[in-house]
């Protein structure tokens, strides 16, 4: 990413990712929480990781994820994430991605997502 792209994005995210000072403790930046972000999502490191980076807690580096990642997508969604307006234009996207195989689905225990059980049940109604 270039310095005027990072530039330009922390200018949108920073009103929603700064935090105020306290008498304990001056607040981590909002270019650090946006570059620890960026980070940990392009290079698919652990949080672990990100936290022995940047010197920083498990715990808060969890957080600064999170709340970093929603201003993110706040600032950019309609931008870059544009829901489609008419009946053709769903269309044209949805023949961008592949059809499922009847017989490519997994049905003796159902398929895990993201740790969640769907029963079989649930792909007979899509189907």
């Amino acid at each position: 990413m270039s310095p005027d792209r990072f530039e330009h994005q922390l200018s949108l995210v920073a009103p929603l990712i700064s935090k105020k000072s306290t008498k304990l403790r001056p607040p981590i930046s909002a270019a650090e929480r946006l570059t620890l972000t960026l980070r940990y999502l392009a290079t698919g490191d652990s949080q672990q990781s990100q936290s022995f980076n940047f010197q920083i807690g498990r715990s808060t580096v969890s957080n600064i994820i999170r709340e970093t990642r929603d201003a993110i997508w706040t600032q950019l969604r309609e931008t870059y994430v544009s829901t489609p307006k008419s009946p053709q234009e769903w269309k044209r996207i949805s023949e961008e991605f592949p059809c499922v195989e009847f017989s490519t689905l997994h049905w003796n225990w159902g398929w895990k997502a993201r740790g969640y059980r769907l029963p079989r049940e649930y792909w007979v109604q899509l189907l």
